[in-house]
Formats: structure tokens, C-alpha cells, sequence
């Protein structure tokens, strides 16, 4: 029984959080909580974490580049646009924020602008995860056939 309750626990604590590696999921968060209390601790925080963030997405942009340039089919493909498109318009939008709380100092920057922008990017974010697993499941960008599939037959999945 214990057996039971371990794994159920540890299968829930084990959700990913997509937002993580993206430039603005927990900076979001921590500046919305800079708008109520103790709001400087939580600018600072969202100030490092917009920082890390936007180290992550450089490290998938180079991962994405490389699938978008490397592969004409992928290229054929208009949601894989829209995923690119999005996805470097929301970097630079998640660069901005930084700038501004770089410049202007982190409880400074994050009200109004600060926060505004990071909005901006998680909606970005929200739109190019979609077009991103429209590309996984619908393209099958990114995933080996299936044992027995002809690719053949299917020319969204021949090379």
C-alpha cells in the first residue's frame, strides 16, 4: 500500500512545468506577486529569474534554428513559422523586461512595464506551445516513425 501512495505521490510531483525554459513563465508569476506584497523581494526575483530565462531560451533557440534551417520540410510547414516567429518575438519581449529592469533597477522596472510585458510573453508563449505541438503530433516534426509505418506513403514524414 505504501508502494501505492509513494508512486501516486511522486507521479504528481513530477509534472513538468512548460513555462520553466521559456523566457517568462516565473518571471510572470513573481511579478504579478510583486504588485501585492513584499514587492521588492519579488522584483528582484523576478529579475534573476527573467535573466536565467533568457539564458535557457538562447540554448533552445540554438536547438530550434537548427531544426528550422536544417530541414526544408519543416520550413514548408506554416505553423512551424508561426512557432518560430512567435517564439523570437517573445525572446525580445523577455530581453526588453530585462533591460528595463537592468536599467532601471528590478522594483522599478517591474511596475508597470516590467509586468506588462511579461503578460505579453506568456501569451506569446501559450500560442507558440500550441503551434509547437501542432508540429509534434499533427507534422510529426521531431519524431521517429512508428514500427511497421511506410514513410513512404506519407509524404509529410519522408525526408
Amino acid at each position: 500500500m505504501y508502494r501505492r501512495r509513494a508512486f501516486a505521490r511522486t507521479r504528481t510531483d513530477r509534472r513538468e512545468d512548460v513555462s520553466a525554459c521559456k523566457p517568462s513563465g516565473p518571471p510572470f508569476s513573481t511579478a504579478s506577486a510583486a504588485s501585492s506584497s513584499k514587492p521588492t523581494l519579488w522584483a528582484e526575483a523576478s529579475f534573476w529569474l527573467l535573466g536565467f530565462a533568457l539564458l535557457m531560451s538562447a540554448a533552445a533557440a540554438l536547438a530550434g534554428f537548427a531544426d528550422f534551417l536544417g530541414n526544408s520540410r519543416v520550413r514548408s510547414i506554416n505553423a512551424a513559422w508561426h512557432h518560430m516567429v512567435g517564439n523570437v518575438v517573445a525572446v525580445v519581449l523577455a530581453l526588453a523586461s530585462f533591460i528595463l529592469r537592468l536599467s532601471a533597477g528590478a522594483a522599478e522596472g517591474a511596475l508597470p512595464w516590467g509586468l506588462a510585458l511579461s503578460t505579453i510573453v506568456v501569451l506569446l508563449l501559450l500560442y507558440t506551445g500550441w503551434k509547437g505541438g501542432t508540429l509534434v503530433y499533427e507534422h510529426r516534426v521531431g519524431v521517429h516513425p512508428e514500427e511497421g509505418e511506410d514513410v513512404n506513403s506519407r509524404p509529410e514524414l519522408s525526408r
